[in-house]
């Protein structure tokens, strides 16, 4: 993974090349990516950018496409190892109040915006979402097939459409930032427990 490789000093050059790109981002947004301070900033020179990328839209893409991916992946991984540690109904029903309680913390405002910044942009460009949707699906891939290991061990429903349910709770999990950003009153225990036992009642029957 790109995290783990630029922290423990293997990163290859376009992987340095991406993560410049992308604090570029987050700090000046798309237009700060300049591809000339981006090589700069790795030691290469212009060319190296768009022979790993192809143009600086490519490079845009590819940063923002892992902003979304990273926004979501750490939670899908904790989870999933989890999921796969419950050996009851009742550890798998624990794990899953964590889930939302987790995933809805306010404390992770700032994923759901990268997530929501990262969804707009992609609205009138092809790649940007195509590439959204690559790391999406690789994530919902992730979560099904742990909740599928755990209805093989008979923990969960066998009549339940796991994928479904994944994309269902992932979208609602997004949808918490059309609350953080109105001013309307929620508030936020009664709608952690309403996602809770909806969640419950769909994997569990109740």
């Amino acid at each position: 993974m790109i995290a783990a490789s630029a922290a423990d000093g293997t990163a290859s050059t376009p992987e340095r090349l991406l993560e410049v790109a992308i604090r570029a981002i987050e700090t000046g947004g798309e237009r700060s990516v300049n591809v000339r301070r981006v090589a700069g900033a790795c030691g290469v020179t212009s060319p190296i950018v768009y022979k790993a990328y192809g143009s600086r839209e490519g490079l845009v893409v590819a940063a923002q496409a892992e902003r979304f991916r990273r926004s979501i992946a750490d939670n899908v991984a904790l989870f999933s190892r989890a999921i796969d540690a419950a050996g009851t109904v009742e550890e798998l029903r624990a794990v899953m109040v964590r889930l939302v309680a987790a995933a809805s913390d306010p404390s992770r405002i700032g994923s759901r915006q990268v997530q929501y910044e990262v969804l707009g942009a992609a609205v009138h460009r092809a790649d940007l979402r195509k590439a959204v949707d690559e790391a999406m699906r690789s994530l919902i891939d992730q979560a099904t097939a742990a909740l599928e290991r755990a209805r093989q061990r008979g923990l969960v429903r066998a009549d339940v459409a796991l994928p479904e349910l994944v994309w269902w709770f992932v979208g609602q999990i997004q949808g918490r930032r059309l609350v953080e950003q109105s001013e309307a009153v929620v508030d936020h225990e009664a709608w952690v427990r309403t996602a809770t036992e909806a969640l419950l009642a769909v994997l569990f029957g109740g």
